[in-house]
């Protein structure tokens, strides 16, 4: 196997990136972003990954605390939130990623849905970029190092285990705190084309 080919069956974490809102100026949201990126998976039918989903949150960790444990208050401050939206920008050097600039400065000035593939080949990652790149609400994709403090606060901390697919099948995580009526239905998966669905403690 070649140096080219070993580097494209590489496994990593990969980001993909989502505007919730069109340039329509209609909005779109997450439960539909999962749809549309977990038909394309499993219809592949090689996948075999943990996801996790939620909002990228550089507005949050803009906030500073003042006060004491008895009474707290907390502020926006704008050069917080220059300062991580830069982190966030340099972080990625080094790294694989798939961002036109002006996408990349969209990630910083709109709410993003973010899908959070945790092992993934650079040749599927590259595959799904492709594919999603003709969707106007697909911002870029990002490849994830946990060691890089803010990747780990961002893209594990902050996201909510989803589910796992394994080829066509479906493995939806539930915990402790989950009751029935708060879970996707089982069958809503076998809609976008999984074979098997069943619960699973992550």
């Amino acid at each position: 196997m070649s140096a080219s080919e070993k580097g494209s069956k590489r496994q990593m974490k990969v980001a993909l990136h989502f505007s919730l809102k069109r340039e329509s100026l209609d909005y779109i949201d997450g439960y539909e972003i999962g749809n549309v990126v977990l038909r394309a998976m499993i219809s592949h039918g090689n996948f075999e990954t943990a996801i996790r989903t939620g909002d990228l949150l550089l507005q949050r960790h803009a906030m500073e605390c003042r006060g004491d444990l008895l009474q707290r208050t907390w502020t926006y401050s704008e050069s917080k939130y220059l300062a991580t939206s830069a982190a966030w920008v340099l972080s990625s050097g080094g790294l694989w990623g798939c961002f036109l600039p002006l996408n990349a400065i969209k990630c910083l000035t709109r709410n993003v849905f973010v899908i959070c593939l945790e092992n993934i080949s650079l040749e599927c990652a590259k595959r799904l970029s492709l594919e999603f790149g003709f969707l106007p609400y697909f911002l870029g994709a990002l490849e994830v190092d946990d060691k890089i403090p803010l990747h780990a606060l961002l893209y594990s901390n902050c996201l909510i285990p989803w589910l796992r697919v394994a080829g066509k099948s479906i493995y939806l995580f539930k915990d402790y705190f989950d009751d029935e009526e708060s879970l996707d239905s089982l069958e809503s998966f076998t809609s976008l084309g999984a074979v098997h669905v069943e619960y699973e403690t992550p």
